[in-house]
């Protein structure tokens, strides 16, 4: 299965049901009154955590997701159904973004809900707004459109410790024989070009290791596999720094990746980090590694082989006691921010090289929407709506006279002071 960890999808939240209005009409009942019931709400997208995803590609192949909508009301006061929620299930650590960039939130924990597009509320029937004053009105309203937006889906691999390093040190092999992954392993660069992970356990203990793709210099300008790899190091609590004793300079190497790290995220490089030196097989392992270590006086230097298995307990307890003194922190869990009513500009008024009065707005056309056009009541009272909100005075500020065409989405009517 091919890897994906970042897709961008349109989502499209259900239509509220539109209002029914109706009156009683039963034979010993003079004065039924109004029956007309409320519309269902319309199901919101929700995108659920699931433990057996490990890649975004299903969303790939479905960048349309839609809920469906709420039922509409009928007579004798029978409201529509609420729609059923359209679940999308995505791998545990998927980040949810808006195209400007704006956090949503995001999915840690299987069976965790994230609500990214709300379904419109259901419309009220005729039977909801009867009172002392109007104890029949004749309208009824539709249905609130349903949250659409396209947003940015990107997968940050939940693991524990991070294995890091150049290509082809050995960090395939390494979680190879630590851990039960099965990553595919050769003798040349990017062997890994998606992470792998592994449960390592030890004793009744156990954590989760991540054998990230192999950095090269300037990967946090997009080289090699640039971002695509940086991105999945955030979440992890432990670094396994794993340095090749083939290597003409280690400590230049050390010095290498760590600049990487930091050029992308500072806060990465304050995580703990456990330096491996891998290939102590090899003839002139041991010189290197007491180099490095004279090098490094404050930083635990492992020597290790993964080939021969050489201090790979001492290695797996290493990362198990930095686990304890480095404890998971919760993350402060972001929801979707809707703005208050209040925060809301109600309407906005510009005028078209025509002449025309042009109405847009949050508020205005959520009122356009909830309108029945083809119903008079319904129509006096969206003018009613309107007035109330300021437009009429906001257009006679504007120098609107009697007759002046004013249009809302693909609605126009003639102002009458």
């Amino acid at each position: 299965m091919d890897f994906i960890d970042e897709v961008v999808v349109e989502v499209t939240a259900g239509k509220g049901g539109n209002g029914m209005a109706s009156f009683r009409r039963e034979k010993y009942v003079e004065f039924g009154g109004p029956s007309g019931g409320n519309g269902g709400n319309g199901g919101h997208v929700i995108f659920i955590g699931e433990e057996g995803e490990n890649t975004l590609l299903k969303l790939k192949y479905n960048r349309h997701i839609k809920a469906e909508p709420g039922v509409n009301g009928s007579s004798k006061s029978m409201h529509g159904a609420n729609a059923t929620h359209k679940y999308v299930k995505v791998p545990l650590g998927t980040v949810v973004y808006t195209l400007d960039g704006r956090f949503i939130g995001e999915v840690l924990k299987h069976g965790e809900e994230l609500i990214v597009a709300k379904g419109g509320r259901g419309g009220k029937g005729n039977q909801a707004f009867a009172s002392q004053k109007d104890p029949a009105p004749a309208y009824a309203e539709n249905g609130d459109m349903g949250e659409k937006l396209k947003v940015r889906l990107e997968l940050k691999v939940l693991a524990d410790v991070g294995l890091i390093g150049y290509p082809s040190v050995g960090k395939s092999t390494l979680i190879s024989v630590i851990s039960n992954a099965k990553p595919k392993i050769a003798d040349y660069p990017f062997t890994t070009l998606v992470p792998n992970l592994g449960m390592v356990y030890v004793g009744e203990e156990s954590f989760v290791v991540a054998d990230l793709p192999g950095l090269i210099e300037n990967a946090h300008l997009g080289q090699g596999l640039g971002i695509q790899f940086l991105r999945h190091i955030e979440r992890c609590r432990v670094l396994v720094h794993l340095i090749s004793m083939d290597s003409e300079d280690p400590y230049q190497d050390y010095l290498a990746i760590n600049q990487e790290l930091r050029e992308y995220n500072e806060k990465i490089i304050e995580r703990p980090q456990i330096v491996v030196t891998n290939k102590m097989d090899l003839e002139d392992a041991e010189q290197k590694y007491e180099a490095l270590k004279e090098k490094l006086p404050n930083q635990v230097v492992l020597p290790i082989s993964a080939l021969t298995k050489q201090n790979l307990e001492t290695l797996k307890y290493e990362i198990l006691k930095t686990l304890h003194e480095n404890p998971i922190v919760e993350p402060v869990k972001k929801e979707v921010v809707y703005q208050l009513e209040e925060e809301i500009v109600p309407f906005e008024i510009n005028k078209d090289e025509e002449g025309v009065y042009v109405l847009s707005g949050e508020v205005a056309e959520r009122l356009f929407y909830r309108t029945n056009f083809v119903n008079e009541d319904s129509v006096r009272r969206f003018s009613h709506q309107l007035k109330g909100i300021g437009v009429d005075e906001a257009l006679r500020q504007m120098g609107a006279k009697n007759g002046d065409i004013v249009r809302i989405l693909e609605y126009e009517f003639e102002f009458f002071d």
